[in-house]
């Protein structure tokens, strides 16, 4: 569940709230050809619905409530497969290549945020639709010593429903009647990642994984909307990512330095 409230100047001016619930299946099976070839099938089945949508408003003077909407509540359900097929070279190399399919529901705010003109004209989306992302990766894993060990892979992901925080004009203008977060146009991403483990020792291990990534968007104008024709790289997904760590372990005590960067 969510619930957000929004203060004026004086007091709470809105409040928006509702609940989201995803009842999963999940079945994979490992099937093996031989000692080289391995193949993994899986499938997940989501039952996802958002329920409960509310927005409530009030005097920002006197607190009297002035205004309240409910939403219907809507229902998804959502077959995701999963294949991959791995190819052991020999005891220190292994190949694989994968399939795979996502479903990623939007958060409670983008759905019931409803703010009107006191935050920037924003209103509800009850219809806002998840996201479903295909994702393909190959890669290989290598053993370079008995305490290092490395990971390389490229993938793909495509996003269909890209949720996009949109501005509607007023007819026959450029004046911004209202916002809200809509489905729009198809996100492509594609990276590298390389992964490195090493282990000094029975209680100091450490690790170092970077990734580099491109994306593109691509949609169609729509009239009324700031939404133009598209087909550019996509800014909002960054370009450079790293991860390191050292971590240490003795018993039952367990400690950990890591860092991240995340590039514009």
């Amino acid at each position: 569940g969510s619930v957000n409230t929004t203060l004026g100047r004086n007091g709470m001016y809105e409040m928006h709230g509702g609940k989201a619930k995803n009842l999963a299946v999940f079945i994979q099976d490992e099937y093996k050809f031989n000692k080289a070839w391995t193949m993994y099938l899986g499938a997940r089945l989501d039952h996802f619905t958002k329920a409960d949508g509310h927005s409530e408003y009030y005097d920002k003077n006197t607190g009297a409530q002035t205004r309240a909407l409910k939403y219907e509540d809507v229902s998804y359900n959502q077959l995701s497969p999963k294949v991959s097929l791995g190819y052991k070279a020999d005891e220190h190399t292994d190949y694989y290549i994968s399939y795979g399919r996502s479903f990623n529901p939007p958060p409670l705010y983008q759905i019931y945020r409803d703010g009107g003109g006191e935050m920037g004209d924003v209103v509800a989306n009850p219809n806002l639709n998840p996201e479903t992302s295909n994702t393909f990766e190959i890669g290989m894993k290598k053993k370079l010593s008995k305490k290092t060990d490395l990971g390389i892979a490229l993938y793909q992901v495509q996003t269909n429903d890209k949720i996009v925080y949109t501005s509607h004009y007023k007819p026959g203008t450029t004046d911004v009647a209202f916002k809200r977060y809509d489905n729009y146009g198809l996100e492509k991403r594609k990276g590298l990642e390389l992964e490195l483990n090493h282990r000094f020792d029975d209680k100091f291990s450490s690790y170092l994984n970077y990734a580099w990534q491109n994306g593109r968007v691509e949609r169609d104008k729509v009239t009324g909307t700031n939404l133009k024709d598209v087909s550019s790289s996509d800014y909002g997904i960054p370009k450079h990512l790293l991860h390191a760590g050292i971590k240490y372990k003795n018993k039952k005590f367990k400690a950990a330095l890591e860092a991240q960067y995340v590039s514009a």
